[in-house]
């Protein structure tokens, strides 16, 4: 034989639609009864039987109105697509593996981890934005001092910080996995830091369209602001405060729908890997045994003592106290 036949399909495989080659490989764990998925290969994206179903753009407006109606998506558009591999033929010098489920494991995990610390490089940007557009809102509504809005803008200030700094934390406290002197992001930081944006996405969301209210919803488009009839009463009744203008009123409103009414939403869940996929990972990388030592120290259980960290900790029974006075002259009158 001179190589492989494919059959099947990859979902959700972003750029693909722009990209000259197509790399795949396992994305989770198989086992010598689905060894035959155990596939890592390469293709041009131009070899016979490969076929890409891409997904719908979200705004097919540019310019002047795409930057007014659709800030951020008419500049971010999706490229994910579905690709389907009908009787692909792969020679043998592009296969990397074939049937060797035991590798399987390693690869989606290490491929994972990397994919986690890109997601959280691109979240960190976007929670930025997100925050910074609610802080907007309030200003331009005029409701940046009451309490319930700063509670809320703290909130997601605290969310961005906190998705940050797991992120710099996975670079800064790599770990070398598998036997082999390959820097990785430390499993623990990276899968919290994903795993905290995508299960505080939605309430961003929510926190955002709260405070711009229900203006974010229906907001005059590009081209009724541009209409000389009606744009005399868009200035009049939906008016920013004194000293904003009507117009970046507008822009921020629908910033604020676009990043929160469409893809944005599903992809930061699902993108990198689910949040059970996280789950997974942060309970296959902790440190269970110097958890436990913690808790045994605690609750005086032996066992501890062998730890690294904590049988090296002083404890309470190593400082010396002085002798406890027991006579009856030592207790205090109220006690008696």
């Amino acid at each position: 034989k001179d190589g492989i036949v494919v059959r099947g399909a990859k979902v959700h495989i972003s750029a693909s639609p722009c990209a000259n080659e197509l790399l795949c490989s396992p994305c989770r764990t198989h086992g010598e009864a689905d060894k035959d998925y155990a596939l890592a290969f390469a293709v041009p994206c131009s070899t016979p039987g490969v076929k890409m179903l891409a997904v719908e753009p979200v705004s097919r407006t540019y310019d002047d109105e795409g930057r007014f109606d659709y800030p951020k998506t008419s500049r971010m558009q999706p490229t994910e697509c579905l690709i389907v591999f009908d009787d692909v033929f792969v020679p043998w010098e592009r296969v990397f593996m074939c049937g060797e489920w035991q590798f399987s494991r390693t690869l989606a995990y290490a491929f994972g981890s990397y994919h986690r610390l890109f997601g959280t490089c691109k979240m960190i940007g976007k929670l930025e934005a997100m925050t910074g557009a609610a802080a907007l809102a309030a200003e331009y509504n005029g409701v940046e001092h009451a309490d319930h809005v700063r509670k809320k803008l703290a909130w997601m200030a605290m969310i961005t910080h906190m998705v940050a700094e797991l992120g710099k934390a996975a670079c800064l406290d790599p770990v070398k996995e598998f036997g082999h002197d390959v820097v990785m992001p430390n499993a623990m930081s990276i899968n919290a830091a994903k795993f905290t944006f995508a299960s505080n996405f939605h309430q961003m969301c929510q926190h955002m369209q709260d405070i711009a209210g229900g203006l974010c919803t229906t907001v005059p488009a590009y081209r009724d602001w541009q209409n000389p009839e009606i744009r005399p009463y868009i200035e009049k009744y939906l008016s920013a405060k004194e000293g904003v203008s009507t117009e970046d009123r507008l822009r921020v409103m629908r910033l604020i729908k676009d990043m929160t009414g469409n893809y944005w939403q599903i992809d930061t869940i699902h993108g990198e890997g689910s949040m059970a996929a996280q789950q997974m990972h942060l309970y296959g990388s902790a440190d269970w045994s110097r958890l436990k030592a913690a808790a045994k120290r605690s609750a005086h259980i032996d066992g501890w003592q062998s730890d690294p960290v904590y049988g090296n900790l002083s404890s309470a029974d190593d400082v010396p106290m002085p002798p406890v006075d027991e006579s009856y002259a030592s207790i205090p009158k109220s006690l008696k």
